[in-house]
């Protein structure tokens, strides 16, 4: 998995679009009962990918969706939300692009217990004294039976008929698409995104930037084929508009199109054969 490719799909991506705001806030039981409908079961092994103003005025705020999270999984359920210590997106100048950088991210300290790049929801789950938390930037957060289990990353999780929600968001912040990845990325494709190391070397050591995207959406391609065969389910919670994914089926077939086609899968001239 690419160093700073976890990040960099965290920070792209903004509440998927459309979403109408209702008048009055929503509850918890509001809540809990949009994600029974979608459908969350107690004992449910679920990540999450959120925003809040995805789902329209809520009383309570982050808490309120945490509690009707956890409610919605239970005790013999897992909750597990990313915990990467980076900012929210900084804004990118014009000498910045002129370097290629599209977004940039500081890297915050391990102990960091204020707002981040994750959401307001990720950041109230990562506060609960009873939430169990991994190491390094690409740390999650975790709760319910087993968490200890889940702290370090999505390997269990995504092996283990494990769900992910995303939650007002889009498949670009679901970033256990990153562990398909270990079967590498061709150069032709990575040049999109992966600066030069003499560009990255030009900003501080805690600043993370990124570059651009390949010319197709090979993610979105892999979701509109993972629904094709039934790994996604789409609902809503509040205004929010939800995917529920089979986690590991959808990273499998993102895996499986890496091996037949990184170059088709993301719009990239095949390098020529002898090249």
């Amino acid at each position: 998995m690419a160093t700073l490719g976890h990040a960099r799909r965290v920070v792209r991506d903004d509440p998927v679009p459309g979403a109408l705001l209702p008048i009055e806030g929503l509850t918890f039981d509001q809540i809990l009962h949009d994600l029974r409908v979608l459908p969350i079961h107690p004992g449910d092994v679920l990540e999450v990918h959120s925003s809040l103003s995805s789902l329209g005025w809520v009383a309570g705020g982050a808490d309120t969706v945490v509690d009707a999270l956890m409610a919605a999984v239970g005790p013999q359920g897992v909750l597990v939300m990313p915990a990467f210590p980076i900012s929210r997106t900084l804004s990118v100048s014009e000498s910045d692009r002129a370097r290629g950088v599209q977004a940039k991210v500081r890297r915050l300290p391990d102990d960091w217990t204020g707002p981040t790049g994750m959401g307001a929801i990720a950041d109230a789950f990562a506060r609960r004294p009873n939430t169990v938390r991994g190491v390094g930037l690409h740390r999650v957060a975790a709760w319910g039976y087993d968490a200890q289990r889940h702290r370090d990353g999505l390997t269990y999780l995504l092996s283990n008929g494990g769900k992910a929600l995303l939650l007002g968001v889009g498949i670009y912040r679901f970033t256990g698409m990153h562990y398909a990845e270990h079967v590498g990325i061709p150069p032709e494709v990575a040049a999109y995104y992966e600066l030069p190391s003499e560009v990255q070397a030009l900003y501080p050591p805690d600043m993370l930037v990124f570059g651009g995207e390949p010319p197709e959406p090979g993610w979105s391609k892999v979701l509109a084929a993972a629904e094709q065969r039934g790994m996604v389910t789409r609902g809503r919670v509040g205004a929010a508009e939800t995917l529920l994914l089979a986690a590991g089926q959808v990273v499998a077939l993102y895996e499986q199109a890496l091996r037949d086609d990184p170059y088709g899968l993301f719009g990239v001239e095949r390098p020529a054969a002898g090249s």
